[in-house]
């Protein structure tokens, strides 16, 4: 790699942190208005990537930051202005997506710099108007035509032309006027559009309302959290974490993973031979110092969620705007941890989820009015720890899947023979490439419309997807996830004439028919354990493998717990628990072989044999 490129990687890496930091300080300030650490915070982001790109020649980016840097370094150095928490927000994050695009288009070799000078005057007219005290209010304008009006994308042209001369067009929905399908969603639920000006609501109201064909006109100012500070800090003052940490190439933690790994399976081959005492003690040092390795080794591949969880804020805010809704977004467990192999493949799924649920999941206020619900919905997005996994989960309150259209286009479409399967079944049909049951899919999403993307990033990562859904309560969507990809620990099982894997996460207890009882119930095999029923697998009969022990009695149960409850396994022998390296399975031997749709990987053992890794969540 050269200079240039290193100094490349630096910058953008760098700037991109610094950028994602904005981001989640704008956001929240929009709501909360901007606290004196916000403002200094945001002035030294600006600062920084100022004298960064302008060493890399870029003036477009540096010229932009520097004209943002005079208007915080203003506000910083004035305490009692009052400014809207929303216009700046807005502004400055046109700022962060102006750099965004710079920031991705750089790596192309016809790269050539955006020009940014059209959003430096708007700073600079901002800035003034600031200190001359002028300040615009945020309005949502909602118009009907009269039925029969015709052309309605036309007339909504016009009366966008009508008002641009005092007010700032923001959004309107539908967005796209030039497309002829707006012209019936302006026949069905109106022309909305958001603007800002100074002039008061009457004065709006006025100027609109000689609108031809002109049938209802609704003009209401939208609130914004604007407020005073008394600004009194150091801005020279640095956080001391900061030092504390030092940035890797996710390459490199792969390398070294893998020979962690390789010694991994080293440490078993020893182990497997009998040893005298002073070799025996030299095993069980580097065990030890194997498994510290391992240890250190994944907690630096291990990344908080919170990075990716608060880019989400940014894409509720925006689709919401867009459409005219009022959408909260709740995050909890943002400092749940999580592989960065896992991370890398979740935005993608994460942005479909959530534009489905503000497109199509949540209702509009009149309608959640109708239904008795807040006017305002709600998205929560939360990662959590459970037995072994991240789960990471997204809850809309809006309508819900609709089970009867699902069912019905299913049975269309040849996907499902009868209508009598399990709402979970149903609900996952929308992964289906191409199933939707949305007839006018909008610019923004079409509930099921890339459902099958996510769920192939989701099994890409090594994670399962779940949905439920009731109707006008809301949609879940939760995803689990492998709290690591690379190394856990492993009970060896015999079954026949074959030996598998047991995630040691997910057993709970191994048992002899001596504590429990055989039973049937509903037609199922059961065990009865301490007055609980569990179902009862026999791996030999599932794998149909040779030779396997077919007396109960003479088995070994393993209890193991599954993303759907706990169920009983039962094997010939439980050998022992060991390290294992997860690998996966290639894609052509699940195709060629379908049993192997049991197993979630496979691992190479200390004697050289492969062995498979059971799914525990392939049975019921």
């Amino acid at each position: 790699m050269s200079n240039t490129d290193s100094m490349l990687d630096l910058f953008l890496y760098e700037t991109n942190e610094l950028i994602d930091g904005l981001e989640e300080i704008l956001l929240k300030t929009e709501n909360t208005g901007f606290s004196e650490d916000d403002i200094n915070e945001v002035f030294r982001s600006m600062h920084t990537i100022k004298g960064s790109s302008g060493m890399m020649g870029l003036d477009s980016i540096s010229n932009l930051t520097h004209a943002a840097e005079d208007f915080f370094a203003f506000i910083r150095d004035n305490p009692n202005v009052e400014i809207d928490g929303g216009e700046v927000t807005d502004l400055i994050l046109r700022v962060v997506d102006f750099i965004k695009h710079e920031l991705n288009a750089m790596r192309n070799e016809d790269y050539e710099q955006g020009d940014a000078r059209y959003l430096v005057e708007e700073i600079k007219e901002y800035t003034e108007s600031v200190k001359e005290g002028k300040k615009q209010k945020t309005f949502k304008v909602h118009i009907y035509f009269d039925e029969g009006a015709q052309m309605e994308n036309i007339r909504a042209f016009g009366v966008l032309n009508t008002i641009e001369n005092m007010a700032d067009i923001v959004s309107t929905e539908p967005m796209d006027l030039d497309d002829e399908k707006s012209t019936e969603e302006i026949q069905a639920n109106g022309f909305i559009f958001i603007i800002k000006s100074d002039a008061d609501e009457n004065k709006i109201k006025s100027i609109l309302q000689d609108t031809m064909f002109l049938k209802s006109l609704q003009v209401t100012e939208v609130e914004k959290t604007s407020r005073k500070r008394k600004v009194n800090i150091d801005t020279t003052i640095i956080s001391d974490s900061a030092r504390n940490f030092v940035s890797v190439e996710v390459g490199k933690l792969d390398t070294l993973l893998d020979i962690v790994g390789e010694l991994v399976i080293a440490e078993s081959m020893l182990g497997r031979t009998d040893l005298g005492d002073e070799y025996e003690k030299a095993y069980n040092n580097l065990q030890r110092m194997t498994d510290e390795l391992q240890n250190i080794v994944m907690s630096i591949r291990m990344v908080p969620v919170s990075g990716i969880f608060h880019k989400m804020q940014r894409v509720v805010r925006d689709l919401a705007r867009k459409i005219g809704k009022d959408i909260d977004l709740v995050i909890k467990g943002e400092q749940t941890e999580v592989d960065k192999k896992i991370i890398d493949n979740l935005s993608e799924p994460l942005i479909h989820i959530i534009r489905n649920a503000v497109d199509h999941g949540i209702e509009d206020a009149n309608e959640r009015k109708t239904k008795g619900k807040d006017a305002s919905g709600a998205i929560l997005l939360e990662a959590y720890n459970e037995g072994g996994e991240v789960v990471i989960a997204v809850f809309d309150d809006g309508r819900g899947l609709d089970r009867n259209r699902i069912v019905e286009k299913a049975l269309s479409l040849g996907l499902i023979s009868t209508p009598d399967i399990p709402d979970n079944e149903v609900f996952n049909l929308i992964t289906h490439p191409g199933f939707s049951t949305t007839e006018n899919v909008t610019e923004l999403s079409g509930r099921g419309v890339g459902m099958d993307v996510v769920y192939q990033e989701i099994k890409k990562a090594g994670g399962k997807l779940a949905i439920e859904s009731r109707k006008d309560q809301g949609t879940a969507i939760i995803m689990r996830f492998p709290l690591t990809l690379a190394i856990i620990d492993g009970v060896s099982v015999s079954v026949g004439s074959e030996m598998y894997i047991i995630p040691a996460l997910n057993v709970l207890e191994i048992f002899t028919m001596k504590d429990a009882s055989l039973m049937v119930s509903g037609g199922r095999r059961m065990i009865r354990l301490r007055d609980e029923l569990y179902p009862l697998v026999f791996l030999g009969e599932v794998f149909e493998t040779k030779g396997y022990e077919t007396d109960i009695y003479k088995s070994q149960l393993c209890l193991v717990n599954n993303d759907r409850g706990q169920i009983c396994i039962c094997v010939d022998r439980v050998l022992n628990k060991s390290k294992i390296v997860v690998k996966p399975i290639p894609e052509y031997l699940l195709t060629e072989f379908p049993l192997l749709k049991g197993f979630s990987a496979c691992t190479i053992m200390g004697d050289g044999n492969i062995r498979l890794i059971l799914d525990v969540n392939a049975f019921t």
